[in-house]
C-alpha cells in the first residue's frame, strides 16, 4: 500500500484524503483500542505515540522546520488545552 514518496496509494494529494476511508484497512484507523490490540500501545500512551507518528511522517516529507510541521504542532497545543480545561 506504500506507494511513491512512501504515500499510501489511496491518498489523495489534492484533496488530502484518504480515497477509502470508509473501508480502510484494520491498521489505517487511528484508534487506542485498536492500537492498544494490533501495537501493544497503552491508552495512556496513545496519543504521544500517534503524536510521534506524525511528526515523523511530517518531518520525513516537509522537515522539521517546516510550515506543515508548525501547523500541526499548533494544533496540538490547542486540542491539548482544551481537553485539559
Amino acid at each position: 500500500m506504500i506507494g511513491e514518496g512512501g504515500w499510501c496509494i489511496n491518498f489523495d494529494h489534492n484533496t488530502r484524503e484518504c480515497n477509502i476511508y470508509s473501508n480502510r484497512p484494520r491498521f489505517c484507523c487511528v484508534e487506542p483500542g485498536i492500537f492498544q490490540e494490533m501495537y501493544s500501545i497503552k491508552l495512556e500512551e496513545f496519543n504521544d505515540f500517534a503524536i510521534e507518528c506524525c511528526h515523523q511522517q511530517i518531518e520525513g516529507v516537509y522537515g522539521w522546520q517546516s510550515m506543515e510541521m508548525l501547523h500541526f504542532d499548533n494544533n496540538v497545543r490547542i486540542r491539548k488545552a482544551i481537553s485539559s480545561s
